[in-house]
Parts: structure tokens; sequence; C-alpha cells
């Protein structure tokens, strides 16, 4: 169950990003990884947009880490200098 969970959310914010950003992110979908990296633009309405729904993804995940425990989900924010590229879970 919480591995739906994790990749429903995984999933939709990709779909989001492609759909309502107009970016293709790289990303994997492996056993027990989501990794979903996001270049942004000069364009500040899509950079607004990607950071919301990359930050919601963030939130969502963050939930189900708190409700089941690290044991079965752990959100990793990795940076890359001072900007957040990249949220990945591992489940």
């Amino acid at each position: 169950m919480i591995c739906a969970g994790v990749s429903a959310i995984g999933q939709t914010t990709i779909g989001s990003i492609q759909e309502l950003a107009g970016v293709e992110p790289d990303y994997s979908l492996e056993d027990g990884n989501i990794r979903c990296v996001v270049e942004y633009s000069d364009d500040d309405e899509q950079s607004k947009v990607i950071a919301a729904l990359m930050a919601s993804t963030r939130i969502g995940c963050l939930q189900l880490e708190d409700s089941y425990g690290k044991k079965f989900v752990t959100v990793n924010d990795v940076f890359h200098g001072d900007t957040k590229i990249n949220i990945s879970r591992d489940y």
C-alpha cells in the first residue's frame, strides 16, 4: 500500500510537470526508488509551476514518511549548489 501511494504521487508529479509546465523531466521509476530532476528555465511562470509541483510531491511523501516511519518511506532531498533540483524517494 505504501509503495502504491509513493508511486502514485511520483507518477502524478512527472505527468503534471510534462502537461502543466510543458517540460520533460529527467526521471527514473525503479523498484524502491523514484528520481526526478528538473532543469528550471528562465520562464518565471514555468519555474513557479515546477517548483509548486515538486514541493507538493515532497510534502505528500513526507506525510507518508511521518505516518508510516522511515523504515518504510525515506525522503531524500538532493541539492546542487544552493538549489534543490532533485527529490528522490526510497521506499
